[in-house]
């Protein structure tokens, strides 16, 4: 019996084919597995970078190391999306640590996955070498700092062989890890020039018209300091092209100063200084330009601020005012004393204003509002009416001390004088070009003018002078200006408990709007944290010494407003805290 050779070719064909369709199938499978240990590591290595910076920057804060790994852990959790329950009592980590103090571990297990935190990272621990795959040693520099500043998270997981097992494949493992520290910010400890609280708006800095805002060099002695704005906003409500910083139109000013020359390249700008400053937003900005949602200008490059608002890792928030003129523990509804309420208002974590308790300072702002009350007499103010008319007409120069305004309007049509601390009942009112309403504290330094509810408002002629006075808006209180060639003299005190507190408004019902005078002359801290500052120029560059930290500042009209706080009369603020992952 002959064998045909064709058959036979084709049986091999087909064993060859059979063989073929197997290692192509086994490929496909090892390249699936491959591409989920490649995701898995990923993932990994994103959510150990978080951990790691979270509790480096907890170890900071508190210098307790067990709460930094039970937060690092708590980051895993959260950021993770595939862990779940892990203990977080860090038992095996010291709370204290010293350069005595030997690297502690602390693991969880959890199905897959094994979670470690380590606390302290001395130089010679393993989790100190780069965990990038084929990534040579790293040797010790400053920037790595001390053990004690260091926490290490490593997380280890094991993926089943889904389809490459049918190769016999063993099981897919990957190890990644993060070690992180956390130091004060890049800069000194300097007054800001401008604070924006807002935290997720767009247009919180916006500058308008012929006028607009510069954030002045501040000189100190013989140094210069940058000038320095920040605005806490993520930008987070910012739709479409808006952006946090917002400069609209050619001729405005939208500024930060230094004392040198600058690198940023701004034609606009060719004056030694301009522009040498700093614009700082928590919103994402793209280094080298200006574009949403950190940064807007209506029209070309050439309309942009100058420089280019730059991006902080966290918020600067309200806390340090507070802290100095109203220190107390918690700022929470729970722990407000209701008597309190008619004037100011809790710190919610839902309004985006919620700050840390403190426990090292009086509650100031709180004494005045419970002394004054809402209503009558505090006790021992000379009262204002019958004895002098609410309609003003004539100058007065009332009797020195304390008065109680008790008119539902005060209307200042010629000179008005007080020496001592004054509360208002309702709206005050400056008019006409004879209207000068003056509150002098300066034989003392030391003095206080309080608005129970109502408007201060000035007409363009009209002159308001107050003279080391803190000036107190309650929640339903706010201040109206209108240009012209009328006078505002503000001064903050210079003793007492409000020494450099200008103005503490606690209204968020209006914008509070100051205007260009003949004379505008503003120092010490205003403090606006619910509203809108807004500033109409004139005419010409005014320049103020003035701190701003305010829920926004819009300037628009004809001239800049030049914020050059003098140290010493405005409130410092610490860089905020940084976490550097450092392997």
């Amino acid at each position: 019996m002959t064998t045909n050779p064709r058959s036979q070719e084709s049986g091999a064909t087909m064993i060859l084919a059979a063989a073929t369709i197997f290692l192509l199938i086994g490929v496909a499978a090892l390249a699936v597995d491959l591409s989920g240990i490649r995701l898995d590591r990923a993932i990994d290595q994103r959510v150990a970078d978080s951990a790691a910076s979270a509790g480096a920057l907890t170890v900071f804060e508190t210098g307790n190391g067990r709460t930094g790994c039970a937060v690092a852990l708590a980051y895993v959790e959260a950021n993770s999306g595939s862990i779940t329950g892990l203990a977080t009592d860090c038992s095996t980590i010291l709370e204290t640590c010293d350069a005595t103090t030997l690297p502690a571990a602390f693991t969880q297990s959890n199905d897959r996955f094994d979670i470690t935190v380590v606390y302290p990272v001395t130089d010679g621990h393993g989790l100190m070498n780069p965990g990038a795959l084929g990534a040579s040693a790293q040797a010790i520099v400053t920037e790595d700092g001390e053990a004690c500043e260091r926490i290490g998270v490593q997380i280890s997981s094991a993926r089943d062989p889904s389809f490459s097992q049918v190769l016999g494949a063993p099981a897919g493992e990957t190890t990644v890890h993060a070690v992180a520290r956390a130091h004060e910010g890049v800069g000194e400890t300097i007054p800001l020039n401008l604070l924006i609280l807002d935290r997720t708006g767009c247009q919180t800095v916006r500058a308008s018209g012929n006028g607009g805002i510069i954030v002045s060099a501040i000189v100190d002695g013989t140094d210069i300091h940058p000038g320095h704005g920040a605005t806490d906003s993520d930008g987070s409500e910012c739709t479409g092209t808006d952006g946090v910083f917002f400069k609209e139109g050619s001729n405005s000013i939208l500024r930060a100063d230094g004392a040198t020359g600058c690198s940023f390249d701004d034609p606009l700008t060719p004056t030694i200084g301009e522009g040498c400053g700093l614009l700082e937003t928590v919103a994402a900005t793209t280094p080298g330009m200006c574009a949403p949602p950190g940064c807007q200008s209506n029209g070309p490059p050439s309309y942009e601020p100058s420089p280019y608002p730059t991006t902080m890792g966290t918020r600067l928030t309200r806390a340090p005012i507070d802290h100095a003129f109203n220190c107390v523990g918690d700022y929470t509804t729970a722990a407000l004393d209701p008597a309190l309420l008619w004037a100011t208002d809790p710190l919610l974590a839902a309004d985006g204003q919620d700050i840390p308790g403190c426990t090292d300072g009086d509650d100031h702002i709180y004494d005045l509002i419970r002394f004054v009350g809402s209503s009558g007499d505090p006790g021992g103010y000379q009262q204002w009416s019958p004895a002098h008319p609410c309609v003003v007409t004539t100058a007065i120069t009332p009797a020195t001390g304390n008065w109680w305004v008790n008119c539902p309007d005060f209307d200042v049509k010629d000179v008005v004088t007080f020496d001592g601390n004054v509360i208002f009942d309702g709206n005050v009112n400056v008019t006409s070009d004879t209207g000068a309403l003056t509150i002098d504290n300066s034989g003392d330094g030391d003095g206080f003018a309080f608005l129970r509810g109502g408007i201060l408002t000035k007409d363009a002629g009209a002159d308001l002078a107050l003279l080391d006075t803190f000036v107190y808006f309650s929640n339903t209180s706010y201040i109206t200006m209108v240009g012209g060639n009328g006078s505002l003299e503000w001064i903050a005190p210079t003793a007492g408990d409000f020494t450099n507190l200008a103005l503490w408004s606690d209204s968020g019902v209006a914008n509070h709007v100051w205007a260009g005078q003949a004379i505008l002359d503003l120092e010490g801290i205003f403090f606006v944290p619910w509203a809108t500052v807004e500033y109409a120029g004139q005419s010409s560059q005014i320049q103020v010494s003035a701190q701003f930290i305010a829920d926004r500042l819009w300037a628009r009209g004809q001239g800049a407003l030049v914020l050059k706080p003098e140290i010493g009369r405005a409130q410092p603020i610490d860089p905020p805290v940084v976490s550097v992952l450092i392997r």
